[in-house]
């Protein structure tokens, strides 16, 4: 492992502390959402100076995944639809594009992952909008070291490589707070708390490589679903051979006979989705 590297935490907090809401209107969504006073309507009028940004969330409003099948016509329309989180979620895509060059695999992940956390939120009793949202936002702090420490990150990959065993896991952790002094789900965290995300959906991002005993139904929700993402890639897309424990990669409460129809599901509405970020 190559000498740590701290200042690459610092370095991309310092760049979202930055952006302001007059240069960005993704970072004026995100100050406004929050606000008891501002409704759909004041949102979608902030929206609306962003073509990209307001193309997005029509067509997530009118993608297959919410089954409207293109009767939404307006912004507001679409707002009230997806709701808040989800809109803050495609809002905060829209600033890390900005930020940094993310690349497809992990925008791949967060789609494959967003969408396994939805087909298994009812199962633990977690709201549906939100297990999409914290799915999509869960690594955003690895994509983002990734990106600023390409050569550094890239030996992490290599001594924990693509497993999810428990020991990959501990090993990757550790990897990443010696190279930078926090781990990619703790920075990913830090990052939503400063734009004001619900607690719930931070706790979970932070923790959601983390053993936990008194696990809430969000923080199961996307642990199954990182879980179920895997599992699709190994044996519903790779179909290869896997030597890690199969009861480690098992979603809790996920039998094996379950999973051939949940990754049939998964990918049906990664598909719906995909090409609204790829």
């Amino acid at each position: 492992m190559q000498a740590a590297a701290p200042r690459v935490k610092d370095e991309i907090l310092t760049r979202f502390e930055n952006l302001s809401p007059a240069s960005n209107v993704a970072i004026s969504v995100l100050s406004f959402i929050d606000r008891d006073d501002i409704g759909a309507a004041d949102i979608a009028l902030v929206t609306s100076a962003d073509p990209v940004l307001t193309a997005r969330i029509m067509r997530m409003a009118n993608s297959a995944f919410y089954g409207m099948g293109g009767r939404v016509a307006t912004l507001n329309t679409a707002i009230s639809l997806l709701g808040l989180i989800t809109v803050r979620s495609i809002a905060v895509s829209a600033v890390v594009t900005n930020v940094a060059s993310i690349s497809p695999d992990d925008w791949l992940h967060a789609i494959e992952t967003a969408a396994a956390c939805s087909v298994l939120s009812s199962r633990y009793s977690a709201d549906s909008a939100t297990a999409f949202s914290v799915g999509m936002l869960h690594d955003i702090g690895r994509a983002l070291l990734r990106e600023f420490d390409p050569t550094g990150y890239a030996a992490i990959d290599e001594i924990t490589g693509t497993a999810h065993s428990r020991a990959s896991q501990d090993a990757m952790k550790q990897a990443e707070f010696e190279r930078y002094g926090t781990t990619h789900s703790t920075l990913g965290a830090t990052i939503l708390r400063s734009w004001n995300f619900p607690e719930e959906l931070c706790a979970a991002i932070a923790t959601h490589h983390d053993d936990n005993a008194f696990a809430k139904p969000l923080d199961l929700a996307l642990q199954g679903g990182d879980r179920l993402s895997y599992l699709s890639h190994l044996y519903g897309v790779r179909n290869t051979h896997c030597d890690e424990p199969f009861d480690d990669l098992l979603p809790d409460g996920v039998g094996a006979d379950e999973l051939p129809q949940l990754i049939e599901d998964l990918q049906t509405k990664s598909m719906e989705i995909a090409d609204l970020f790829l």
